[in-house]
C-alpha cells in the first residue's frame, strides 16, 4: 500500500523542522548576561601600628559612601580629662568632612569615655574649609582623668562627594593635645596620631 502526502503538510512538516533547528541554534549561541555595574565603594584600612592615637573605621555607622572614623588611643596607657586635635583633609575632590548622622549639630561625636555632660556639652567642632578642629573632653571644674584606653575617644566621618574621581585620600594632623590633670594642654607628636588609608574604587 503506497502512502500518499500532499505538498502542503510536507512544507508544513518542514516549516517545522526548520523553526525548531533554528531556535536551538540562536538559544545555544546567546551570550550570557553582562554582569551588574560594580558598586561604588569607599575603602578603609586601619593602620596596623600600636602605642600611637589611631583612627580606626566604625564598621557599624560606615557604608559605601561614608567612612566613620573612630579616635582610638591604642595603648596609650594615658590619662586625661581631654583632648583637642587638627586634621586637615588634603584630597577635597573625593571626600568631604560630614556629620556621623545628619541629624548631629557638630562634625564630631563623642566616644565611649568623656563624659560631656547635657548641654552645653564639653564638646565642640569647627570645619573651616577642609581643616576639621575638635575638641572633647569632661565637663566641669577638678573632674576625674579617665583612661583613655577605655574606648573610642571621638568619632568623625567622610562622605564621598558626588562625581568624585578614583583615588586614595591623605590627611595630616597639623596639631594634637591632651589635657593632664593639671588641666594644662600638653602636646602630642604628630607622627604618634596616624590615619589608616582610604580609597574610592568602582
Amino acid at each position: 500500500m503506497k502512502m500518499r502526502f500532499t505538498i502542503p503538510a510536507i512544507l508544513s512538516a518542514a516549516g517545522l523542522l526548520f523553526f525548531t533547528a533554528c531556535s536551538d541554534t540562536s538559544s545555544a549561541t546567546q551570550p550570557p548576561p553582562a554582569p551588574p555595574p560594580a558598586t561604588p565603594t569607599l575603602t578603609y584600612s586601619n593602620p596596623a601600628t600600636s602605642g600611637v592615637f589611631s583612627f580606626v573605621r566604625n564598621t557599624a555607622l560606615s557604608s559605601a559612601n561614608l567612612v566613620v572614623l573612630d579616635l582610638v588611643a591604642d595603648g596609650q596607657h594615658t590619662s586625661a580629662s581631654g583632648l583637642s586635635f587638627i586634621v586637615t583633609l588634603n584630597n577635597t575632590d573625593i571626600v568631604e568632612w560630614a556629620k556621623v548622622s545628619p541629624a548631629d549639630t557638630m562634625h564630631v561625636r563623642n566616644g565611649e569615655v568623656f563624659d560631656i555632660g547635657a548641654a552645653p556639652e564639653s564638646m565642640v567642632a569647627k570645619l573651616e574649609g577642609n581643616q576639621l578642629k575638635v575638641t572633647v573632653g569632661q565637663k566641669g571644674i577638678g573632674v576625674p582623668q579617665v583612661d583613655l584606653n577605655d574606648g573610642p575617644l571621638a568619632r568623625v566621618a567622610l562622605v564621598l562627594k558626588s562625581g568624585a574621581p578614583q583615588g586614595n585620600v591623605s590627611f595630616t594632623v597639623n596639631k594634637f593635645q591632651i589635657i593632664p590633670g593639671t588641666r594644662t594642654t600638653q602636646n602630642i607628636d604628630t607622627s604618634r596620631v596616624v590615619f589608616g588609608a582610604l580609597s574610592y574604587s568602582t
